[in-house]
């Protein structure tokens, strides 16, 4: 494995980032003293759940994306088909992070 790092072209490498935000305004943690409840008010409105996803290279932003909902399974593979494969050449190799956690990556090969 470690000989197959030292030959990783970096040009190949994608890094997959996705970030969401909701337009409702509203905290979603707080505290109060002693077990009482926190409460808040929000604004009547409609409010939104937004995705952006791109693909970060070594030398630009590649595919980016933003999405009116959350990113589901069927909205990822629309941006795998539709944005990110256009991009790619053979041998290109894809990062997704995956969970919470930095260190815990998929890996997608696209020929």
């Amino acid at each position: 494995m470690a000989s197959q790092a030292q030959h990783c072209d970096l040009f190949q490498l994608v890094f997959l980032s996705e970030t969401g935000l909701s337009t409702d305004m509203i905290r979603r943690y707080g505290r109060a003293l002693g077990g009482a409840r926190c409460r808040d008010a929000a604004p009547a409105s409609r409010w939104q759940t937004m995705t952006l996803i791109a693909g970060l290279r070594a030398d630009r932003i590649a595919a980016p994306w933003c999405v009116d909902q959350a990113m589901a399974g069927k909205a990822f593979k629309e941006y795998l088909r539709s944005q990110l494969r256009p991009t790619l050449k053979p041998g290109g190799i894809v990062l997704q992070h995956k969970g919470r956690r930095l260190n815990i990556c998929r890996l997608i090969i696209m020929t």
